[in-house]
This record gives structure tokens, C-alpha cells and sequence, in this order.
């Protein structure tokens, strides 16, 4: 603690080494890697099974553990241990240490943006950033009194009830996106009538360049992140700061209103991620990573936006998409425009996409919550 009544996220949490070389032997039957975290949400949904897929993971953690994204930390993925397993080298494992805080607070100090932020800040590395522990240990948060602490672990108990109850909506949406989805697009596995390329006629490429880990502001010039396309939402303060004169001279394109975005390189569960733009942001540009789809004369928007979704989800993209398993998977152009898919009539385009995209408005106000409880969440703790 210093005198400005600050404590370092080092003396409230400690890195957690334990590692196996027979996982199933000691006792383990589950493994997690980042892929199965979500991104904002500290509870874990999915894991694999060590005995059907024989990962490499040696890293050991124990229920009440809290598990932290240390690659791509833009992601924002950590969650807590409800069971004890195996995890991937990517995972910083940890644990509350100390009697400054209760350990029952850890948590959501670590689901903070001050935390993300310093992660991104710390993290060295192009393509796939990464933070050590030792660099989150000397990130500074408010010391909170014995009493305060009572006061606030009260509030957020409260808190954590509505966000339960918001993961279950969150579910529930899931759900009937998929059987949605199944519903409309199906066709495009069992039945197909055209490929990709009949309603996409190509792609406007970005650029590739030299970025500061910080986003940019309103008078300055960013470039997004693949992160900006976010399951069907665009997210353009997702961006990174170019200020070098040579680098802005290399920037193209601009997404504008109404603009179709795709992730041609992504995690093995986003590749293909798709998005609409819905605001004309002019100091944002797109990288060498997401296409500026060119759609067809009389091809509904919404209809394609969620066919992709579809495709993205099912799995059909990652399949065509080349790369390390469990890093960074890319799809080139052509594989893209080649994917067989069914194509409706018009009116049934129409029909399809104003369904699913008023779904996708409830689901991205249930979100914007989301976000107002994690800001009032922060706030409670005085960050």
C-alpha cells in the first residue's frame, strides 16, 4: 500500500503454479482453454474432457481458482473455477492472497476496465499479444477499509444476482438463435442452390499497421481490432491508435453505415465473425483482417448478415479456415466466396432478417445492461 491509500493487485492476488504430468492419473477429467472462456463473463459455461481429446495442458487449477486470459487480453476473459481441472499455457492462474481484501472482492476487481486496460497496456507481441502476471502485479487500485469492504461485498452480492439471472436470459437467447438458425438455414447443408460468391461479389481489404495498445479519441485515427466485430454487433471502440504519418498514409477504407464486416482472421470460434455497421465513425479504419463485404443488388443485408452467423456458428467456417489448432485461424477469399449456402427468394430474405435482427436488438439492449451494471460495479468500488 502506498500513501496514497492504494493497494497493488499483486498483494491481493498470487499466480497459482501447480502442474500435472498424468492429469487423468492425479484425478482430472476436465481441461479449459481460452475458447471456452466468455469474454466479460466470470462464469465458466463449456470445458473439453481430457480423456476424448488428450490435450497438452499441464497446468493444474482448483475449484474457486480464477482463471485469466493472458493472450489477447482485449478479449477481457476470466472466470472462476467451479471445479478442479487442467488448463491451457494461455491461462494465468490465480488466487486472492493476502488480508487487504476480502477474496470474495478479487473478482470483481479483476472484471474492471482498469484491469483490461493495463492487461492490453502490458501486453508485448503483434499478432497475438500476450501479459504476464508479473506486470498485472503492479497495477494500483483503491485500498478500501475493513468497513468499506463489508459495505460493498453487500452491494455486490446483490449485483451477482442479477447478473445470474441476466446469464440465464443470455442462455435462453442462445437458444432460440439456434433453433432459429436450424429453422431458416438449414437448406444451405442439407439442400444448397448457389455459393457465397452469388451474393457477395468480393471484398474491400484494409491495411496492416504499426498501432498503439490505447484506443483512439474522437479527434484522432484508430484502426479496429477483429474485436470490433463482435457476434453480429459492431463495436467501433474497439480500435487502436495510429499516430505515425506514414502508417496513417496506408489506410484505405472506412467502414461507413450499412457496411457488411467480416473477420477473415480469428479465433477458431470467430473466424468469420459478421456485423453491420450502424454508425458512420470517420476516424476508424478496417485492417488487413476484416473484409468490408461488397453485397449484391437486391440481397437483403440482415437475411446475410445471419446466414453467416450461422455458418459461423455451426462450425462451416473454421472448417475452411487454415492455422495452428487453438491460435489464429485465417480464411482466404476465394474458400469464403466458394461456401455453398441456399438462397431464399427476396421476400423471404426480407422476412427472415427483420426476424432475427429485432431478436438481435433485444439481445444487444440485455448486453448494453450488461456493460451499465459492470460500470456501476466499478464505481461501487471507487475505480
Amino acid at each position: 500500500m502506498t500513501d496514497k491509500e492504494t493497494v497493488k493487485f499483486g498483494d491481493i492476488c498470487k499466480e497459482v503454479k501447480l502442474t500435472t504430468k498424468d492429469p487423468i492419473g492425479d484425478g482430472y477429467e476436465r481441461y479449459i482453454g481460452l475458447e471456452h472462456l466468455d469474454s466479460g463473463s466470470l462464469k465458466i459455461k463449456r470445458w473439453g474432457m481430457i480423456a476424448d481429446d488428450s490435450p497438452s495442458f499441464t497446468r493444474v487449477f482448483k475449484k474457486g481458482h480464477i482463471l485469466f486470459g493472458k493472450r489477447r487480453p482485449y478479449l477481457k476473459k476470466a472466470a472462476v473455477a467451479e471445479f478442479d481441472g487442467v488448463c491451457s499455457g494461455d491461462i494465468i492462474v490465480l488466487e486472492p492472497a493476502g488480508n487487504l481484501i476480502d477474496p470474495e472482492l478479487v473478482p470483481y476487481f479483476i472484471q474492471t476496465d482498469l484491469m483490461w486496460d493495463w492487461a492490453v497496456k502490458t501486453a508485448s507481441g503483434s499478432l497475438s499479444p500476450r501479459t504476464k502476471f508479473k506486470l498485472l502485479a503492479d497495477l494500483e487500485y483503491p485500498f478500501l477499509s475493513g468497513s468499506e469492504q463489508k459495505q460493498k461485498k453487500e452491494i455486490l452480492t446483490k449485483f451477482k444476482k442479477l447478473s445470474v439471472r441476466a446469464e440465464e436470459t443470455f442462455e435462453a437467447f442462445d437458444y432460440v438463435f439456434d433453433t432459429l438458425y436450424r429453422n431458416y438455414f438449414t437448406l444451405s447443408d442439407t439442400n444448397p442452390n448457389g455459393r457465397l460468391g452469388d451474393v457477395i461479389s468480393g471484398f474491400k481489404v484494409g491495411k496492416s499497421v504499426k498501432s498503439s495498445s490505447r484506443s483512439a479519441q474522437i479527434d484522432e485515427v484508430g484502426v479496429l481490432k477483429v474485436s470490433a466485430v463482435s457476434k453480429g454487433l459492431y463495436k467501433p471502440e474497439e480500435n487502436k491508435l495510429v499516430t505515425s504519418a506514414d502508417e496513417l498514409a496506408k489506410l484505405k477504407v472506412t467502414p461507413s453505415a450499412g457496411d457488411l464486416l467480416i473477420t477473415r482472421a480469428n479465433t477458431p470460434e470467430l473466424v468469420g465473425d459478421s456485423c453491420l455497421v450502424n454508425t458512420s465513425a470517420k476516424n476508424v479504419f478496417t485492417p488487413d483482417k476484416i473484409w468490408v463485404a461488397q453485397v449484391v443488388s437486391g440481397v437483403d443485408k440482415f437475411w446475410l448478415l445471419h446466414l453467416l452467423q450461422y455458418l459461423r456458428r455451426s462450425g462451416r467456417l473454421a472448417k475452411i479456415a487454415t492455422g495452428t489448432s487453438g491460435s489464429m485461424k485465417n480464411i482466404s477469399q476465394k474458400k469464403m466466396l466458394d461456401v455453398d449456402i441456399y438462397i431464399p427468394t427476396e421476400e423471404e430474405q426480407i422476412k427472415i432478417g427483420t426476424a432475427l435482427c429485432d431478436l438481435m436488438a433485444s439481445h444487444e439492449s440485455l448486453i448494453n445492461n450488461q456493460h451499465e451494471r459492470r460500470s456501476l460495479e466499478s464505481l461501487i468500488l471507487g475505480i
